[in-house]
C-alpha cells in the first residue's frame, strides 16, 4: 500500500505544498530560492552598525595585589599575586594571620590586615576605597588624592602615612606622618589630624583629637617599614 501525505508550509510571503510518497527515495523539491529570501526579514543596516558600536569599556585599573599571606579573596574568589583591582572590586582577608599588600598605580601602598574587607570605589580624580571591616595601613604618595570611607566617616588625605580600623559603629584613626581630614557623617566640620594624633568616631560622631601613645606610633611605623621594604622588593607590574 502506498502512503502519501502533504506538508503545507506557509509564510508571510507565500504558501508552499510538498507531496511526499512512501514509494520514492527522492526528497521533496525545495521552494524557489527567491521565495525563501523574501520570507527572511532583513536586518536594517543601522541596527547592525548600532550593535557593532556597543563595546564594553575597560575598567580603570587602580592597583594590584603585590603580596599576601593566608586566605585572601577578590570578589569571592581566591586572589592571585599581581591580580589587578578596579572600581567595584572587593578584597577580603580571612584568618588571624591573613593580610594583603596592595600597590597603587602611583606607587602608593596599603596593607589590609587580618579578617578585613576593603572595597575599591569609582576612581575619578581621587583614589577612593571603603573599609568595611578590619585594619588598613595607608602609605600614600605625596600629591595623590586619596579617600578612605568607613561606616562612620570619610578621611581625605594627600601624601601621608596613617592607620584606620573599622569595627561595628566605631572607627579609629591614627596619623604617623602628614595630615588627614576626617569628616563624620553627623558632624558638619572636618577634624584635622596631624602626625602623632588619633581620633575615634563613634556612631557617626567624631570625638576630639588626642595625642597617640608612643607605643602605638612605634608599632605603626614598624608596619610601614615592613610594607615599604616589601613593595621595594616586589617586581614591577607586568615584569
Amino acid at each position: 500500500m502506498i502512503r502519501s501525505f502533504t506538508v503545507t508550509a506557509s509564510s508571510a510571503r507565500g504558501l508552499f505544498l510538498f507531496d511526499c510518497s512512501a514509494d520514492t527515495d527522492a526528497p521533496p523539491a525545495p521552494p524557489e530560492s527567491g521565495a525563501v529570501e523574501e520570507a527572511v526579514e532583513a536586518v536594517p543596516p543601522e541596527e547592525v552598525e548600532e550593535k557593532e558600536s556597543k563595546t564594553v569599556e575597560p575598567k580603570a585599573i587602580l592597583a594590584r595585589l603585590g603580596a599576601k599571606k593566608g586566605k585572601v579573596l577578590i570578589n569571592r574568589k581566591p586572589a592571585e599575586l599581581e591580580q589587578e583591582l578596579a572600581p567595584g572590586d572587593v578584597i577580603v582577608t580571612r584568618g588571624g594571620r591573613s593580610q594583603a599588600d596592595i600597590y597603587m598605580t602611583d606607587n602608593s601602598r596599603v596593607r589590609l590586615g587580618p579578617n578585613a574587607r576593603l572595597e575599591f570605589k569609582e576612581a575619578g580624580q581621587r583614589v577612593s576605597v571603603k573599609l568595611l571591616l578590619g585594619k588598613l595601613y595607608s602609605w600614600i604618595t605625596p600629591g595623590t588624592s586619596y579617600d578612605v570611607a568607613t561606616s562612620s566617616a570619610v578621611a581625605g588625605v594627600r601624601g601621608t602615612k596613617f592607620f584606620v580600623e573599622e569595627k561595628r559603629n566605631k572607627s579609629y584613626y591614627c596619623v604617623c606622618e602628614g595630615t588627614i581630614a576626617v569628616k563624620a557623617e553627623r558632624t558638619e566640620d572636618e577634624v584635622l589630624l596631624k602626625a602623632g594624633d588619633d581620633l575615634y568616631v563613634k556612631r557617626k560622631k567624631a570625638g576630639e583629637p588626642q595625642e597617640s601613645s608612643a607605643t602605638m606610633i612605634d608599632s605603626l611605623n614598624g608596619v610601614f617599614d615592613e610594607l615599604g621594604a616589601a613593595a621595594d622588593a616586589a617586581p614591577e607590574a607586568g615584569g
